[in-house]
């Protein structure tokens, strides 16, 4: 009886365990996955032509 109750309780830490490092992998997956948007759109950004504000040239329209 006690040796059964073990062998369950071990099984349930095993698993959790697995369910935690599965739900860890993800987690830093969606992360990594942010980061490199948020790099791609900043980059974006930076390489969009500047619009002119305030008193403009002939030459520069």
């Amino acid at each position: 009886m006690q040796e059964e109750v073990e062998n369950r309780t071990l099984t349930l830490v095993v698993s959790g365990t697995k369910f935690t490092g599965r739900l860890m992998k993800a987690a830093i997956t969606k992360y990594l996955a942010h980061r490199k948007e948020k790099k791609l759109q900043k980059q974006r950004s930076r390489d969009a032509p500047v619009k002119p504000q305030g008193k403009q040239t002939v030459k520069q329209l």
